[in-house]
């Protein structure tokens, strides 16, 4: 007996729609994770311009540590101002992931106590852009030595 193959059966194969319904959610798929990937590397590269900042600002912070130790001149109670006038500016611009950044240090002397407060802000065509898109912002108190012997 001799097997004939039956063509006529409507139920092989998917219909166009099917086809095009699949590729659509394929498509949307790729690109919902395409969408992450950038998102997600948007967000390493602040990461890493953070990081890059905060290590800029700490060998700051190490140099002021160190001339508040190297301090001995001046009157207590006014330890601060006279650590403040033997600092020296910030190097500056620096690069964050290849990008000019502009650190900013801002002291304000309060008897023994040197406040400092750190921003960087990106460099647009030379100029420190200051509309609010720090990378990092930063406070911190320094107290030099010789303060610790006023009485």
């Amino acid at each position: 007996m001799k097997k004939t193959l039956n063509f006529t059966n409507k139920e092989q194969g998917f219909t166009f729609i099917e086809v095009l319904v699949g590729m659509l959610m394929a498509t949307v798929f790729v690109l919902i994770t395409t969408q992450g990937i950038v998102i997600g590397t948007v967000f390493r590269v602040k990461a890493q311009r953070q990081s890059e900042a905060l290590n800029f600002i700490q060998q700051d912070l190490e140099e002021v540590k160190f001339q508040a130790a190297q301090l001995t001149a001046g009157t207590c109670g006014s330890y601060a101002t006279e650590l403040n006038s033997a600092l020296s500016a910030p190097d500056s611009p620096q690069k964050l992931v290849n990008k000019p950044h502009k650190i900013i240090r801002t002291p304000t002397a309060n008897g023994n106590v040197l406040a400092l407060s750190y921003s960087v802000v990106p460099i647009n065509d030379e100029v420190a852009d200051l509309t609010g898109d720090e990378v990092v912002n930063i406070t911190t108190e320094v107290i030099p030595d010789v303060a610790f012997d006023c009485e």
